[in-house]
């Protein structure tokens, strides 16, 4: 019976222990079969990622000869850029080239002008003619200056037409500066004055080229629009003209003027001799 007591408690550790290893074996199958799908899932996670990293490789390589591609046409847009801008370095210089030249030709034009109206009979005729209104002006402003006692000047030029341009300036009395004046806005005594002051310019001009001197000299209501002042300025010139105090080469041994009856009463010391001319129904005395 103690053997078979002892037979029945060794079976229940054998029962015991087997089921105890049982349960250790299935733990550790459990624990296997973890394992293995953690393992698996590791593998598929790699699979994936090396997938994902073979797909960027892939996309690196593509930008990399996207990049090269965009350097090369930036290479070739630099080159490009510095031959167009070599393109127009030589493009301004030959610009400025051109410039010099027709500059040059324009100055050479310009001079050929110059010796065609200088030795052509149009340039000769031009040159005696500037000449001589230069010293009408002269002479001109010579007699414009006693009859309006320096207050007025009269300028007179050829423009490239070969017309008379004429100016005239008036000083104001009260600052003494000569400003120009359109000849139409002259009153009539200013006007008459620079008259006057041309006439006896031009035969001042012709005595003095000994083109012609003559001892008669006829004016003919001389001091129409005149002020006292003016007729007696007038007849004051004429009086110089007759005696030779001035250095003019218009020199008359006989002055003639017809004159208003009013005019003549206010120069009769200017003059040797006044004749009065009275008109009737049956003619003049």
């Amino acid at each position: 019976e103690e053997a078979s007591a002892v037979a029945i408690a060794a079976r229940q550790d054998f029962t015991d222990a087997s089921h105890e290893w049982n349960m250790k074996i299935g733990g550790i199958e459990q624990q296997l079969e973890k394992a293995r799908r953690e393992r698996e899932e590791l593998q598929s996670k790699q699979m994936e990622y090396l997938n994902r990293e073979a797909i960027e490789a892939s996309k690196r390589e593509a930008h990399k000869a996207i990049l090269q591609r965009e350097e090369q046409a930036v290479e070739r847009a630099r080159s490009s850029i510095e031959n167009a801008n070599a393109a127009v370095r030589q493009c301004k210089n030959t610009i400025e080239t051109l410039k010099s030249e027709r500059a040059f030709q324009a100055s050479l034009c310009s001079q050929m002008k110059q010796l065609v109206g200088a030795f052509g009979q149009r340039g000769v005729q031009s040159f005696v003619f500037r000449n001589a209104l230069d010293s009408l002006q002269s002479m001109a402003q010579l007699y414009l200056t006693e009859l309006s006692e320096g207050t007025q000047q009269l300028e007179l030029s050829v423009d490239e037409g070969d017309r008379i341009v004429r100016r005239a300036y008036v000083k104001n009395s009260s600052t003494g500066e000569s400003r120009q004046r359109p000849l139409a806005s002259l009153s009539g005594g200013q006007w008459r004055r620079c008259a006057l002051a041309v006439q006896l310019g031009f035969a001042e001009l012709v005595a003095r080229r000994g083109i012609l001197r003559s001892s008669l000299l006829v004016m003919d209501e001389p001091l129409t629009h005149l002020d006292r002042g003016g007729r007696t300025r007038v007849g004051s010139v004429l009086r110089g003209l007759l005696g030779g105090s001035k250095p003019l080469s218009l020199q008359s041994s006989t002055i003639v003027l017809i004159l208003q009856d009013l005019a003549a009463e206010e120069l009769e010391e200017s003059f040797d001799a006044i004749d009065v001319v009275v008109k009737s129904s049956d003619g003049s005395s």
